[in-house]
């Protein structure tokens, strides 16, 4: 590196469990001083479990009519809620799939 340079390191946490993590980075190479950043991390349960079905949703148009509807259901089988908020929807291609894609909460089912 020049003088003045600087760069960035880039690490991803990935834990395997629910637990407390730590660990160090060391730079080090010849002519400069060893400097050590200590890492510390608490990993959390993994994402819920989610099963959308159908797959694939096949719809079927009558001769004629240029439009159609199907229903897919997300189902959480996990033990604990899912953070409705960090869910997205999104449809490929959009030439094909037009107009809102909306989640519709119904408990129990």
């Amino acid at each position: 590196m020049n003088a003045g340079d600087s760069c960035t390191v880039n690490r991803v946490f990935a834990p395997t469990s629910a637990t407390a993590y730590s660990g160090t980075l060391t730079v080090a190479g010849t002519g400069i001083t060893s400097q050590v950043v200590q890492l510390r991390g608490t990993g959390v349960t993994g994402v819920p479990s989610m099963l959308l079905t159908p797959s694939p949703l096949t719809i079927t148009l009558p001769s004629g009519v240029p439009t159609g509807t199907g229903t897919v259901t997300l189902k959480n089988n996990a033990r604990r809620a899912a953070d409705r908020s960090r869910l997205r929807l999104s449809l490929w291609p959009t030439r094909v799939w037009v107009g809102p894609a909306d989640l519709v909460l119904q408990s129990g089912i």
